[in-house]
């Protein structure tokens, strides 16, 4: 329902052609405004000068609610008109009237440091300074934004964008509706030429020519990993400096904003069959792509401020990151990993990715299952502090109030996951959890040989049944796949096993102890039985007779563990690698 005050025109006389043009387009944002079933309310607060006092507000300023009328949104706007916010640096606050001048709040905050500002839960933002914030309770409001407004002129030759005013959206329900009328509202003010954000028009690949080669290169990495490894969300976020020191005006002033600011580059946002199970990520992912982050903020934000690996069980605990307060609730139940990468092809650009997963997943075998699979995807990057991917990794523990770090080795002669102060080391063992950790990346590639890879997609798409069952195979002690029965997939009486390896017309038969059956110990008997004075590649023939290739101790427990049921060895094949 949209509504506008019928006060007179010359209610101030600094009402210039300029701000009533403002005016006319965020009404016109406002009426085409499609309304969830949920009681939200908006409201414009404009500069004005009042009584020789630079002021926002909301008195005879386009303001709209749900189709639904609600007293008490209709009395929270009647409260409203009756103060106003103090943007006047050079007013001295203690000559001004508390009853009717707020000094400070987020509608003030917003304007003046051209920036989203979020309320996630009123009753923790009860300010005695602030009384529109007791009426808010009042007339039980549960959570706020605050949207500065931008006008950036069409033509390319003027880069100055003006901030015209701050929109408040707020609601008597969940935080996360007002994510929906966010897209409403981005749409409706992008048809007006009106804009939420000063760097939502930034297209960094466009300049940048190099950083479309990595884009493709993470597009496709992120598809596999989150379909392999059935991760809810994986998205990547770039720094963005304004270059060319641009002018982020307000209708009272200039400012020059050399903040640096994160922007999402890319995501890949996964569609479960059961949609409840992501009814709680879909709104941060879609806030992601209208807001840019601050440099530091969240847990991306400080891992690319910082270059350290951040990993948190439980991301409801957070309270640093205003999107994710915002579109997420408390009890989310979502696990999050952060690092920094750098490409090849772009030098020094930073890279932040950003993983998300249900917290119910065991995350020792997730977290390097995940980054081997990075290791083999992303061919060109490495971590931004000079290790390789697959390098032993120290992550810090945020859930930890001590803020320990976490030892993750992708090298899977050591410990897999211990804290950084343990000095104790384990023989490789044959284990059920560490053979289905690299089961997903074995039946992977066997996959992407056997039928046709889909290629890049939409970052939204469905999780096929394919790799959802190649994500369980990970972390679950399941049944064994079609083509291997439940009496291959443990074999807990298996104490030797037999080899039989190919090279050329040559074949060779060894045993190996299973618990100490190693790439190493496998390539020490190829090298001394047969004579292979060049580099060769090693490979094994699966339940599917297919060839995969064997470079690792993961690679050798997963082909004993998932050989033809009847089969009493193991086939490999050694061939010149030219």
């Amino acid at each position: 329902m949209m509504a506008e005050d019928k006060t007179g025109d010359n209610l101030y006389s600094d009402v210039d052609d300029h701000r009533r043009a403002v005016q006319e387009k965020i009404k016109s944002a406002f009426m085409n405004v499609s309304w969830p079933p949920t009681r939200c309310f908006i409201q414009f607060w404009a500069p004005a000068n009042i009584s020789g006092r630079q002021l926002l507000t909301s008195f005879h300023q386009p303001f709209a609610s749900s189709l639904h009328p609600e007293p008490l949104l209709q009395k929270y706007r009647l409260l409203s008109q009756r103060y106003a916010y103090n943007i006047d640096d050079h007013v001295n606050q203690e000559e001004d009237d508390p009853m009717i001048i707020i000094i400070g709040g987020p509608v003030a905050t917003a304007f003046q440091n051209n920036y989203l500002e979020v309320v996630p839960d009123m009753r923790k933002a009860n300010d005695p300074k602030n009384p529109l914030v007791y009426y808010a309770l009042e007339c039980r409001l549960t959570s706020s934004l605050f949207l500065p407004v931008f006008y950036r002129h069409p033509s390319p030759e003027i880069k100055s964008a003006f901030c015209v005013g701050v929109i408040e959206c707020s609601t008597l329900n969940e935080g996360r509706d007002l994510v929906r009328v966010l897209n409403e509202l981005k749409n409706g003010l992008e048809r007006v030429g009106l804009n939420m954000s000063h760097l939502q028009q930034c297209r960094p690949y466009k300049t940048m020519p190099s950083l479309q080669h990595a884009r493709d290169e993470i597009e496709e990495a992120l598809a596999i990993v989150c379909q392999s490894h059935n991760l809810i969300l994986a998205q990547v976020w770039i720094p963005y400096e304004n270059e060319n020191h641009e002018h982020v005006s307000s209708s009272l002033g200039d400012t020059l904003m050399e903040q640096t600011f994160a922007v999402k580059l890319i995501g890949y946002h996964t569609v479960f069959d059961d949609e409840d199970r992501l009814l709680s990520i879909t709104p941060y992912y879609d806030t992601c792509d209208m807001f840019p982050l601050k440099m530091g903020e969240g847990l991306v934000g400080k891992t690319l401020q910082t270059y350290e690996t951040h990993f948190c069980r439980n991301i409801g605990k957070l309270s640093d990151s205003r999107l994710l307060m915002l579109s997420l609730p408390a009890n989310n139940n979502v696990s999050c990993l952060t690092i920094c990468l750098k490409s090849n092809h772009t030098g020094n650009l930073d890279y932040g990715f950003e993983f998300l997963w249900h917290q119910s997943r065991n995350y020792h075998i997730l977290l390097r299952s995940l980054l081997i699979t990075l290791k083999r995807f992303l061919p060109s990057f490495t971590f931004a502090f000079g290790a390789k991917l697959g390098d032993e990794l120290c992550l810090l523990d945020v859930d930890n109030s001590e803020r320990n770090m976490i030892r993750c080795s992708c090298n899977s002669n050591g410990n897999k996951l211990s804290p950084l102060q343990s000095n104790t080391s384990s023989t490789p063992l044959l284990r059920e959890e560490d053979i289905d950790e690299y089961f997903v990346r074995t039946i992977q590639e066997d996959t992407r040989n056997r039928y046709e890879w889909q290629g890049r997609n939409l970052p939204k798409r469905k999780l096929s049944d394919q790799f959802r069952g190649l994500a369980e195979f990970s972390e679950d002690d399941s049944s064994a796949s079609s083509g291997c029965s439940s009496s291959c997939a443990k074999s807990p009486d298996i104490v030797s096993m037999m080899f039989k390896a190919e090279y050329g017309d040559d074949l060779i038969v060894f045993h190996l102890p299973v618990s100490s059956a190693t790439i190493v110990a496998v390539e020490k008997q190829i090298s001394g039985m047969f004579d292979v004075n060049r580099p060769y590649k090693l490979e094994y023939l699966d339940y599917n007779n297919a060839w995969i290739l064997m470079d690792e101790d993961a690679d050798v427990r997963v082909c004993i563990k998932n050989r033809n049921v009847n089969s009493t060895h193991i086939r490999l094949r050694v061939t010149n690698n030219c």
